[in-house]
């Protein structure tokens, strides 16, 4: 019977072959041994009816690296047949291995997800609700995706009990969490209400007629009013400089500097006051608190303001005293100048 082999071509070189690469021989059926003839059978044609003992053979890698081709310095049929038949034994042992591990690993997973609370039944998954679903679990030692199809149905009937009270506990989970997320939604409407209540009595109270037509038909803008608040909310501090941010030209820089680079404001809370600094500090303080009403309460922090000219490096600070006044819903903000020194 004719074959197909490969014969190496260092090993022919070596041999003093001139003979390498792919050939065909003729293979002696009745000089080979049942098992070497089942292995013949089982090898696939290529064309003209020749036995292609050197096709590859569909086995796992593990065996390829342990039951290589062989590479013979002159043409070797039996080689190659003899080959061929560990090969193929080799991986059906491997399969075989294989099957009995996973079925050793199907029942430690069943085992082991038996014993686990329901809630890891529910994946997580990065904390999203939106994403969160019931599934079976894992870990580093236990992965139920490495099993069949069937093993898997098998796993999700054997667990059923566990999973149905993963979908209950996870619904009753997104109710908590809807409800939660409704009552926020209504308090916080709750208070946009309240606010906007607030703003009308101050207009019908403390604004003008024509204030208050433009409130009833809309056109009075919000920061019409927050204005008018916070006259009268600051009127104690009416003494005190209010602070202004610096423009461009009044910003300190180095003598190279051409005054052409971008320049950077940021705040810091102020830390550390001088004697005068903390006087004046304290004057703001006693005059924000001075006779506020029913609702209303005032807090005083000393900010450093802070600019920088990316050209020259060059710093300029002021520092401030920040007001803040709340009065029911609203709450407003005013600065006011601390000395340099």
């Amino acid at each position: 019977m004719r074959v197909r082999i490969t014969v190496d071509r260092e090993q022919a070189i070596l041999a003093g072959n001139e003979q390498h690469g792919q050939v065909t021989v003729n293979l002696p059926v009745a000089d080979l041994s049942p098992a070497q003839r089942a292995t013949l059978v089982a090898t696939p044609q290529s064309t003209h009816d020749v036995a292609a003992l050197d096709s590859v053979l569909d086995i796992p890698m593990e065996v390829r690296k342990t039951c290589p081709p062989p590479k013979t310095g002159a043409p070797d049929p039996i080689a190659w047949l003899d080959w061929r038949a560990e090969a193929t034994q080799a991986a059906a042992a491997l399969r075989a291995q294989q099957e009995r591990d996973q079925s050793q690993d199907f029942f430690n997973y069943l085992a082991w997800a038996r014993e686990l609370p329901v809630e890891r039944f529910i994946r997580p998954d990065s904390g999203l609700f939106s994403t969160r679903i019931v599934e079976l679990p894992s870990n580093d030692a236990h992965q139920w995706r490495r099993f069949g199809s069937e093993q898997i149905k098998h796993l999700e009937e054997s667990l059923s009990d566990k999973l149905a009270a993963a979908r209950v506990q996870l619904a009753a989970e997104k109710e908590r969490i809807e409800a939660a997320r409704r009552q926020s939604a209504a308090e916080e409407e709750q208070r946009k209400q309240e606010r906007v209540a607030q703003l009308g009595r101050w207009v019908q109270d403390h604004m003008s007629s024509n204030d208050k037509g433009r409130w009833e038909d809309g056109f009075l803008p919000e920061d019409e009013i927050l204005e008018s608040m916070a006259c009268h909310l600051f009127q104690s501090l009416d003494r005190f400089e209010r602070f202004a941010l610096l423009d461009d030209s009044e910003l300190e820089h180095l003598d190279a500097c051409m005054e052409e680079g971008d320049i950077d404001h940021y705040t810091l809370p102020g830390e550390a006051l001088t004697a005068n600094q903390y006087s004046a500090f304290c004057a703001i303080r006693t005059a924000a608190a001075f006779d506020r009403g029913a609702g209303e309460s005032a807090e005083v922090q000393p900010f450093r303001h802070i600019w920088e000219c990316d050209e020259c490096d060059a710093k300029t600070e002021r520092l401030t005293a920040r007001v803040q006044i709340t009065a029911g819903m609203i709450t407003l903000n005013r600065e006011y100048s601390l000395p340099a020194q």
